[in-house]
């Protein structure tokens, strides 16, 4: 219960740290299966907590959804405002990372590029981005 006060917690994510405890197996599947039906945990509201974090901190859709994955949660979809709201995030990154201006070069276009989509931002995300800046270097 104590790791459910702090923070939330993907089913995956409880029972790794269960077991890493040396509670049998057994105990801990019907442990998480019982706090998930009491409301305790829950998947759906740890990735609607984990993609707004994420969405913060300026990470793009196909990063969180990497992420969650990894927590064995699939399927899951930014609600309809977020995924929108995608190129807004994108100019808010770049902004933040390169003042809003545009590569002056193919080398500086490439290196934009790479540091974006390692943010999560989808190639057509960056080539809308780009677009909008004027960007020179790669045709579109």
């Amino acid at each position: 219960m104590r790791y459910l006060a702090r923070r939330e917690h993907s089913s995956k994510e409880l029972r790794q740290k269960l077991i890493s405890k040396d509670f049998a197996q057994e105990l801990v599947a019907e442990v998480v299966k019982e706090f998930a039906v009491l409301g305790y945990q829950s998947d759906e509201r740890f990735a609607t907590m984990l993609a707004a974090t994420r969405r913060r901190q300026g990470y793009g859709a196909l990063r969180i959804r990497q992420e969650l994955r990894q927590h064995a949660i699939d399927g899951f979809t930014l609600p309809k405002g977020e995924e929108a709201e995608e190129h807004d995030e994108i100019k808010r990154v770049h902004q933040r990372q390169y003042a809003g201006k545009a590569p002056g070069t193919p080398k500086d276009r490439l290196a934009q590029e790479r540091f974006l989509r390692r943010r999560g931002f989808s190639g057509e995300e960056i080539v809308r981005l780009f677009r909008h800046l004027g960007a020179v270097g790669r045709n579109d």
